[in-house]
């Protein structure tokens, strides 16, 4: 199926194509199937547009950046944070404000960050996703 878009031409998208598009403007936690490289070389697929926002940000700031490996909780589940930025050893976590969804994550969040004694940037605006606003947190230190 497709859907005309309405331009000066009529171009037609597919609806898989157009909610990829609407993942990556909104962010959320969908598959957007773009590959991505970390500053230490390492493989991924960026799981929204909100990581992949603060990615380049990161990037155009020379700011080395990593995607860590799943961390296992005490309640035998695991979390992944989204970047580790090994030059300030704390990770990032972008996350939407999604009814249902957000409490439960930050749950997670709360209980990595005490069973690892580390801290976790929770950042829940799009339009906080740079470094100067990451950088403004930490030297703040403000976790969410």
């Amino acid at each position: 199926d497709a859907l005309p878009i309405f331009f000066p031409v009529t171009i037609y998208i597919s609806i898989e194509c157009l909610r990829k598009h609407l993942s990556l403007v909104t962010g959320g936690n969908r598959d957007c199937n773009i590959p991505g490289v970390d500053t230490f070389g390492k493989h991924f697929y960026y799981d929204s547009g909100w990581e992949l926002s603060l990615a380049k940000s990161l990037n155009e700031n020379n700011i080395r950046w990593s995607r860590p490996g799943r961390f296992v909780l005490s309640t035998g589940r695991t979390y992944t944070p989204d970047f580790y930025l090994p030059d300030y050893n704390v990770y990032i976590d972008p996350k939407a404000k999604r009814p249902g969804y957000y409490r439960k994550s930050m749950l997670k969040v709360e209980m990595f960050e005490r069973e690892y004694n580390t801290k976790c940037l929770v950042v829940t605006n799009a339009k906080y996703l740079n470094w100067y606003h990451i950088q403004t947190m930490l030297l703040l230190n403000v976790n969410r």
